[in-house]
């Protein structure tokens, strides 16, 4: 149990900090710049899962991976709002909701059929 908390609680509190933070960096720096270094904090995660050597490995990666989503996700949501105007904000964050949970879903389904067809 105390590992399964480790996982949720470290992804969660290191998303609500760059989330925070991700507004005020869009402020300064631009949303492009953000939503690129939202990128390169999650392109090492799936490389340190696969050679990760401890537990504390995944959740570090975990963090990166909380990291990638508070300021990516937030610039995406953010630009799509920008592209739309005031009027159609629900309109592209529930697309942009849509659009994710769709690609998580058909990704675990196939990574899933992979698994069960080729084992693990």
């Amino acid at each position: 149990t105390t590992l399964v908390v480790s996982f949720i609680v470290s992804f969660g509190v290191v998303k609500a900090c760059a989330n925070l933070l991700s507004g005020q960096l869009a402020d300064t720096w631009g949303r492009k710049r953000v939503l690129v270094l939202g990128w390169l904090f999650g392109l090492p995660v799936p490389f340190i899962i696969i050679s990760a050597p401890s537990w504390g490995w995944i959740v570090a990666a975990n963090a990166l991976l909380g990291i990638n989503q508070g300021l990516a996700w937030s610039m995406t949501v953010i630009m799509k709002v920008d592209l739309v105007g005031p009027k159609s904000r629900g309109l592209a964050v529930g697309l942009n909701e849509f659009a994710g949970y769709l690609a998580v879903g058909v990704t675990a389904f196939l990574t899933g059929y992979l698994a069960s067809r080729y084992g693990l």
